[in-house]
């Protein structure tokens, strides 16, 4: 169970670091924790 937990962790992965939204998902927590620092 583990290891499948894992593939599917590395395929999320994958999947983001290749979607044109990883970018924006990016910037987006940046602003979160640039709003809760301030």
């Amino acid at each position: 169970m583990k290891k499948l937990n894992t593939l599917i962790g590395t395929a999320l992965i994958i999947y983001f670091a290749l979607n044109p939204l990883d970018n924006f998902v990016i910037n987006f927590f940046n602003y979160l924790l640039s709003s809760i620092k301030f």
